[in-house]
């Protein structure tokens, strides 16, 4: 009877093992599929020969203008951005139940302004935008819902 519930317990332990591991691969190779779904964030990636000295992430709802959005929907990143360096922000904006989009604008160290939509329309800011920053300019990659 011992021998019996030994063999059950481990082989019970071996099966939860191996269902672990495989949904743990399942969610490593899918998790830019998920990351869809969790509140919005913006990877940023400086591959320009400049540092950003002021980046500025804001939403722009009904006919708001880049100069016409409200504090309350803009998150100011303090930090310097070097050349070179990578960085991923969960910015603390909100719609307030509007549909709308999200922006970037951004200064580099020589003194250049920048803004450029990156995520053209979001009902839910979740998701996530990855934006390269060149010296030719900047690419943005969305999947922002």
């Amino acid at each position: 009877m011992f021998k019996s519930k030994k063999v059950f317990l481990l082989s019970f332990l071996g099966f939860l093992l191996i269902g672990l591991t495989i949904i743990f691969t399942l969610i490593q190779s899918n998790r830019e599929f998920l990351s869809q779904f969790q509140s919005y964030s913006v990877t940023i990636d400086n591959q320009s020969s400049y540092d950003v000295v002021s980046l500025e992430l804001g939403v722009l709802t009904g006919t708001d203008t880049y100069d016409s959005v409200k504090e309350e929907n803009k998150h100011i990143f303090s930090n310097v951005l070097k050349s070179g360096e990578k960085k991923k922000i969960k910015p603390n904006i909100s719609l307030g139940g509007k549909e709308g989009g999200v922006y970037l604008g951004y200064v580099n160290s020589e003194g250049a302004v920048f803004k450029k939509g990156i995520c053209s329309y979001t009902e839910s800011l979740t998701g996530f935008s990855e934006v390269i920053i060149t010296d030719n300019g900047t690419e943005v990659i969305e999947n922002c819902w």
